[in-house]
């Protein structure tokens, strides 16, 4: 015979008196845990080594420069007119569309330290396949070489930036004994 529950609490009840009937009463054991508590460590005032205001740059391996994703979308959204989210919205309007493979197809130039399915990701869980396409469509936007070459001019900046770091950086300990 097959049993009928009307609920789910009705077969949990079931299972319940099943397993006590196997295994025995189920144990139920309380355990109270108590930590000591911990002491706080004093803590230091810091002296600022800068103004409040300003931000201290550390020069950087040229390796290490490039233009990042939120670069390349922040000039597209400003270039076209979109806000962050519009750019990255479900909707399937020929513009926005063709306006997101640019984007796509920007970033997949200038930024090459990321592969297709992270540029999907961070494109509101595109899949890698939609931005392949989308990549090889975006160059026939009309504003792809504006666009790109506003990306290669940041990318020179930041380059020029970390040169003068660089040799600023090397100007402040020039005074310094070189080691025998």
């Amino acid at each position: 015979m097959i049993a009928k529950f009307s609920t789910a609490e009705d077969l949990m009840a079931h299972y319940a008196t099943v397993r006590a009937r196997l295994h025995g009463p189920a144990l139920r054991v309380a355990v109270t845990l108590t930590l000591p508590e911990p002491e706080p460590e004093p803590v230091e005032p810091v002296a600022p080594e800068a103004p409040i205001g300003t931000m201290t740059v550390e020069p950087v391996h040229p390796d290490f420069i490039r233009v990042n994703f939120d670069e390349v979308v922040a000039l597209v959204c400003k270039h076209l007119g979109y806000e962050r989210r519009g750019i990255f919205a479900d909707r399937r309007m020929q513009k926005l569309c063709f306006d997101r493979q640019l984007l796509w197809a920007l970033a997949y130039r200038h930024c090459p330290h990321l592969s297709l399915p992270q540029i999907g990701r961070a494109s509101g869980g595109k899949d890698h396949t939609t931005v392949l396409h989308g990549r090889k469509r975006g160059v026939n936007h009309p504003d792809y070489e504006t666009l790109s070459q506003a990306l290669q001019n940041l990318y020179e900046e930041k380059m020029r930036v970390n040169a003068a770091l660089i040799e600023q950086d090397q100007n402040r300990f020039a005074f310094l004994p070189m080691p025998v």
